[in-house]
């Protein structure tokens, strides 16, 4: 989740999609490498707080972190802190 997106900003975004029930990983991206950018974030509903620029190997780290490429059922799994809830905003399905 990008913060500093123009017309809703990334906190509130995130507030948004929890108020919502959503409970998939968020990660918050900023150029802003302050801890008030970090605090705002988590406090949000963020799960992680990563500045930009991000290398490609940090993303593949962050990313198997709540992915699960091993379940064996066919699909990628995602691991979250607690049960996954899907509704209109997000799809339950990978496609």
């Amino acid at each position: 989740m990008d913060l500093q997106m123009p017309i809703m900003d990334g906190f509130e975004a995130t507030e948004i999609l929890r108020k919502e029930g959503v409970t998939i990983p968020i990660i918050a991206l900023t150029a802003n490498a302050l801890s008030e950018e970090r605090r705002r974030s988590l406090q949000a509903g963020a799960t992680e707080f990563h500045t930009k620029p991000i290398l490609r190997e940090n993303v593949y780290s962050l990313c198997t972190r709540f992915i699960d490429v091993h379940d064996y059922t066919g699909r990628v799994g995602c691991r979250s802190p607690s049960p996954l809830k899907f509704n209109t905003i997000t799809s339950t399905t990978w496609d």
